[in-house]
């Protein structure tokens, strides 16, 4: 359940349900009223659009499919609109995506291929929608030469799940020379900075337990979320 404030005194929720038939509808409630509305008309998404985890950024809610159309709501004129998405590549047939989220009013996309994943681009929507763009690019195979314990060397090097790690968030700082990636790999999450790779351990976790369990969180599309103080009830 997603949540858009509309003012001080009233907020309202916007929820995309769905059926069997991917048949959807998108309803706002507005805590003002205490009621729901239904806004537009049915329409049809493609099955696998992900519906439960969508990204709110500038008046609009974000909804990636891994194989079909992407979309997006405008909730202040309340339409629904397809987005653009990058080309999947040559020998593959879905998307790999491994983070999709919001900071400071960028919309950010990283889709990551073999055959080295510690290699990838951070791609960035244009204002008017028109296409992606690539903001950063990222190494992090020297993040790995200085701990070792991202690398599998039980796989092959070109094996897509060589390197283990998730990505947590991109912080988008007010001098975007500052701006960094927070990444997750065995019990820790580090800090790199975009413009000059530097990066440091930001947290050091207890070992999760098994290795199967502790393997869950390394590959893996994450939602974290940044920290921010406010007076309103959540």
């Amino acid at each position: 359940m997603l949540s858009t404030k509309r003012s001080r005194k009233s907020s309202n929720r916007t929820v995309a349900s769905s059926s069997s038939y991917h048949h959807q509808s998108i309803e706002i409630y507005s805590s003002k009223t205490g009621s729901w509305r239904k806004s537009g008309s049915t329409f049809t998404a493609p099955i696998e659009t992900n519906f439960r985890l969508g990204v709110f950024c500038n008046r609009a809610i974000h909804w990636i499919s891994s194989c079909g159309s992407s979309l997006y709501f405008d909730v202040d004129e309340e339409k629904l609109q397809k987005m653009p998405m990058p080309n999947i590549p040559d020998g593959y047939y879905s998307r790999r995506f491994r983070y999709f989220g919001e900071s400071r009013g960028h919309l950010h996309l990283i889709e990551i291929y073999g055959p080295c994943t510690a290699l990838f681009d951070v791609y960035e929507m244009e204002r008017d929608y028109s296409g992606w763009m690539v903001k950063y690019r990222v190494d992090l195979l020297t993040v790995a030469a200085a701990f070792p314990e991202m690398a599998r060397s039980y796989l092959d090097p070109l094996d897509f799940h060589y390197y283990g790690f998730s990505i947590l968030s991109i912080v988008r700082e007010e001098d975007d020379n500052n701006s960094y990636l927070v990444v997750h790999f065995p019990n820790k999450a580090i800090r790199y900075n975009f413009k000059d790779k530097y990066f440091k351990k930001l947290h050091e976790f207890a070992p999760i337990g098994t290795d199967i369990e502790a393997a869950t969180l390394e590959y893996r599309c994450f939602y974290a979320f940044q920290y921010s103080e406010s007076l309103a009830y959540v």
